[in-house]
């Protein structure tokens, strides 16, 4: 007989937390001026000074302008760049970019996240890389002198 979930999970040590933020659940943080939640990442994901930079670099395109664009802006890539909450893939916690125009897609997101979130979040799995290639082999008067090369 199988055990219920509530027996496993009470009976099963927690397995170690794997690399990720402390956590992707951010409740309010599209309440949030851009450099406050441009702050809150830095210190989530631990950015270097530089890469904190680089977000509030504007370019052409204005903070202003680009949270009027997109939800959750944290800075600026000649496009808002944006972070999707909620995100939890194979049991860490991760704050995801986007670099979009259009409108509700960072909330969309954000809002499937949060769903899959308590239910334990996403897995994935990743099949072995398959590489294929082709040669072009030339000077060669026919397939047979070149296989013999």
């Amino acid at each position: 007989r199988r055990p219920s979930v509530n027996a496993t999970m009470a009976d099963t040590p927690a397995p170690p937390k794997p690399p990720g933020v402390p956590s992707s659940r951010l409740p309010g943080f599209y309440k949030q001026s851009v450099a406050e939640r441009r702050a809150h990442v830095a210190e989530a994901a631990q950015l270097a000074e530089a890469d904190v930079a680089a977000l509030a670099a504007t370019a052409e395109l204005s903070e202003d302008v680009a949270d009027r664009m997109i939800e959750n802006v944290v800075g600026t890539y000649s496009l808002p760049v944006g972070v999707a909450t909620n995100f939890r893939i194979d049991g860490a916690d991760y704050l995801v970019p986007f670099v979009v125009e259009e409108a509700s897609v960072v909330a969309a997101a954000s809002n499937a996240a949060k769903r899959c979130h308590r239910r334990g979040g996403f897995s994935c799995e990743v099949d072995a890389p398959v590489m294929t290639a082709q040669v072009e082999l030339r000077g060669f008067s026919s397939e047979r002198s070149a296989s013999a090369a």
